[in-house]
C-alpha cells in the first residue's frame, strides 16, 4: 500500500497459506529506512486485505534486514523470519503473530552462537498447530568463504525446543548455501540446500521427523 514514491523499491517477497485459504506476503521494503525494512501484508481466503502493510522489525535505525520468510498456521498464527545486523554482525531474527495479525512480543534471536559470525538466508516451515522450524546459512564454523547449514526447532508458543543444529553432515573447506525448508503436516520436514563437496554445486537434501531426529544422512537430489 505505498504507492506514493515509485523510487521506493520491494523485493525479496516470500508468501505463506495455510489450509483455509488465507495467506501473508512479507518482502524487503525501503520506504522508512535506506538499508531497508521487512514489512508484511495479511489477506483471508477470498484475497481481502487485513489492516493495512505492517513493519516486521522493530529495532529502528538504519540497520540492514533482509532475505525474509514466513510461515501461517490453520488458526492464521504467523511467524516472519529475517536476518539483520542490529547486533554488528549478521543474525537471524524472528516475529510471532496471533490470528488478528497482532505481535507476540517483540522480534527474537534465533541464531544462537556466541562469537560474531555471520547467518543469513533464512527460511521457514510450520505445522498445523504452529510449531516451526527456521534454518539458515551460517558461518560459525568458518571464514566468510564458507558455511554450514543450521535449523532450530520452537513449538507453537514460541519458545525453542532446542538448540540449534547443523543440518550437513559434511565440514571442512567446502560450502554449504542458500537452504530451502518444507514441512508435512505431521511436523516431519525437509532442507534442501546447495553444496560444493564435490567440488562443484550438487543439490543436497536432509529428511527430518517431527522430533527433529534425522532420518538417515544428507543425500544428493540432482
Amino acid at each position: 500500500d505505498d504507492t506514493g514514491n515509485k523510487r521506493r523499491t520491494k523485493y525479496w517477497t516470500r508468501i505463506a497459506a495455510n489450509s483455509n485459504g488465507d495467506f501473508i506476503i512479507t518482502w524487503r521494503d525501503s520506504r522508512t529506512n535506506s538499508n531497508n525494512d521487512i514489512f508484511a501484508q495479511r489477506f483471508d481466503n477470498n484475497g481481502v486485505a487485513q489492516g493495512p502493510n505492517f513493519l516486521v522489525n522493530d529495532d529502528g535505525g538504519t540497520n540492514t534486514h533482509s532475505t525474509p520468510d514466513v510461515a501461517m498456521d490453520n488458526a492464521r498464527n504467523a511467524v516472519v523470519s529475517w536476518y539483520d545486523d542490529r547486533n554488528g554482525n549478521y543474525d537471524v531474527f524472528a516475529q510471532k503473530y496471533d490470528a488478528t495479525g497482532l505481535p507476540q512480543g517483540g522480534n527474537f534471536l534465533i541464531s544462537d552462537d556466541a562469537g560474531s559470525a555471520n547467518q543469513y538466508l533464512t527460511t521457514i516451515t510450520m505445522d498445523p498447530e504452529g510449531n516451526f522450524v527456521i534454518a539458515w546459512y551460517d558461518e560459525r564454523n568458518s571464514d566468510d568463504s564458507t558455511g554450514d547449514i543450521y535449523a532450530r526447532r520452537y513449538d507453537g508458543t514460541g519458545l525453542p525446543i532446542d538448540s540449534s543444529f547443523p543440518v550437513n553432515d559434511e565440514f571442512g573447506s567446502n560450502d554449504h548455501y542458500w537452504p530451502q525448508i518444507a514441512g508435512a503436516s505431521n511436523g516431519d520436514f525437509v532442507i534442501s540446500w546447495h553444496d560444493a563437496r564435490n567440488g562443484n554445486w550438487d543439490i543436497y537434501a536432509q529428511r527430518y521427523n517431527n522430533a527433529g531426529i534425522a532420518q538417515g544422512a544428507n543425500f544428493i537430489a540432482n
